[in-house]
């Protein structure tokens, strides 16, 4: 599985999320020095989410590139001006371009979105068909933990370094990915010619592509696993933020403190979809997804009922298993459905996929904080544990059509 190929793809993409995981926990604590600090995070938080509605459209572009290799040393090079861009508006030291940086990082993480989308052909090929499970649960896995150990760096980094030699690193971070890619040219090239096919007509539209790509989503089946991929992420992430709202409310949550509480859950999550992905996925590589979301369901049923309990400590134990299994879990997703659409569809579909999977999550995050917010915190828990419960019903119903 560890092909040449593969193992440099994983470098570009590791050293690119890098970047950008350090440079972004540094960037809202640089905007926190502004006097309107308040109204700058949340308008950078609102557009930091806008590429996950996009993806679609991304994906859609990514499939029209014929170039595809020389496409993504393009997008290097960009977001490498980009951050350049930011180094030096932030070395003028003026309050009013603040506004401009913002829409600067914004168009680099458009870019990278298009980026991540043109790759998807050349991993497909870069590992035997039935190695693509792990190599997906690979990079998901290990852009979580990178993700994690870029934040780790940026946050301590804060107050030590300013944000202009951050922005340097950051855009050396790409001119290294850059580097990375022309290590393998010849051979991507090579796969780009004889595998991946080019799109002769280059005036089709995103509105007829669209289309072809959803045609893919026609099986009841593909459906099945969009909507439960959609409901991982969205109560994952809803429950997340909706137990940092609780913590506020009710001191019995506590171990410790609030801050060592919040950084317990979400490094249980986190870490436990990292060992999923990584590590895990090939010894679930023949075990049926529709089990596994069958496990991942209930656990998040015993997740809420324990919360319900005010019992914390069970609480980051079971998350911790909840992330396993969601790590496992989308690796098989993803790499099922990339195998089975055509590699002229592949970013398309992809991008659609993620849009409708990642859209959920901030919807269903608003929804339960705000329950949590003007009711009783019980009240969100029980409304959540509605949600899984039906889910959980749902699939053990429909799951024998798929079986």
């Amino acid at each position: 599985m560890w092909t040449k190929e593969y193992k440099t793809l994983l470098a570009e993409s590791s050293v690119s999320i890098f970047g950008d995981a350090f440079f972004y926990i540094c960037f809202v604590a640089y905007l926190s020095s502004f006097p309107k600090a308040d109204v700058l995070i949340s308008i950078w938080t609102v557009i930091n989410q806008l590429p996950n509605f996009i993806r679609i459209f991304s994906g859609v572009y990514a499939d029209k590139i014929n170039n595809k290799y020389r496409a993504i040393m393009v997008c290097n090079i960009v977001r490498f001006v980009c951050f350049l861009s930011v180094a030096g508006l932030i070395l003028l030291n003026k309050d009013n371009l603040i506004y401009f940086i913002i829409f600067i990082v914004f168009l680099s993480e458009i870019v990278g979105t298009v980026a991540r989308k043109t790759i998807l052909p050349f991993f497909k090929y870069s590992v035997p068909k039935n190695e693509l499970q792990v190599a997906q649960g690979i990079n998901n896995g290990s852009a979580q933990a990178i993700q994690i150990i870029g934040a780790g760096i940026g946050s301590s980094l804060i107050g030590f370094i300013s944000l202009f030699y951050i922005s340097l690193l950051n855009a050396l971070t790409f001119a290294i990915a850059w580097f990375i890619f022309i290590n393998i040219k010849k051979r991507l090239v090579q796969i780009q010619a004889a595998k991946i096919i080019v799109q002769t007509n280059k005036s089709i539209n995103f509105f007829k592509k669209i289309p072809q790509a959803y045609m893919y989503l026609k099986s009841n089946y593909k459906r099945f696993l969009v909507v439960h991929m959609s409901l991982l992420n969205g109560v994952s992430n809803a429950f997340v933020a909706m137990f940092l709202v609780l913590l506020t409310q009710n001191k019995s949550l506590e171990i410790i403190n609030y801050q060592f509480t919040a950084a317990s859950i979400y490094i249980s999550f986190m870490l436990g979809n990292v060992l999923g992905s990584v590590a895990l996925v090939r010894k679930f590589k023949n075990m049926p997804i529709i089990f596994l979301l069958k496990l991942c369901e209930f656990l998040s049923i015993l997740l809420l009922l324990v919360v319900l309990l005010s019992q914390t400590i069970i609480v980051i134990i079971i998350l911790f298993f909840y992330g396993v299994l969601g790590g496992i879990v989308s690796a098989k997703i993803f790499a099922e459905f990339i195998l089975n659409v055509p590699t002229k569809l592949v970013s398309s579909f992809m991008g659609l996929v993620e849009t409708i999977s990642l859209s959920l999550a901030p919807i269903l995050t608003f929804i339960f904080n705000s329950l949590a917010i003007i009711y009783h915190g019980n009240t969100s828990i029980i409304s959540l544990l509605i949600l899984s419960t039906i889910t959980l019903l749902y699939t053990i119903l429909f799951s024998g059509k798929y079986a």
